[in-house]
């Protein structure tokens, strides 16, 4: 578990970073514009500053790409590889359907 959320922090560290990368730009961008503009662009920066990792793991995107990535390094790191050519042999031989089920439930 600790491999999961040593990437998953990673992840949420690069992704926070890029993020008020971003919204420090576009406040740059916006010196001397409209106040509000101004205004709201720093809110956005704030917004991204105190983003919690929580908060980037229930977005859509974010989430599902995080956890995703994070369960892959997992299982990459964890599991030998070659592994799949290993097990077929062995369902082959001891993993057969039960005589009285048929193949679509099987």
């Amino acid at each position: 578990m600790s491999t999961y959320n040593s990437n998953g922090t990673q992840l949420y560290r690069s992704r926070k970073t890029a993020d008020i990368a971003a919204a420090q730009k576009e406040v740059n961008d916006c010196a001397g514009g409209d106040p509000d503009v101004i205004a709201a662009r720093a809110q956005a920066l704030t917004d991204a500053t105190n983003k919690t990792m929580d908060a980037y793991l229930t977005d859509a995107g974010d989430g599902a790409y995080m956890v995703n990535n994070a369960l892959n390094q997992l299982m990459t790191g964890l599991l030998p590889n070659k592994v799949l050519q290993r097990v077929k042999p062995y369902l082959r031989r001891k993993a057969r359907k039960p005589f009285d089920m048929n193949i679509k439930s099987y």
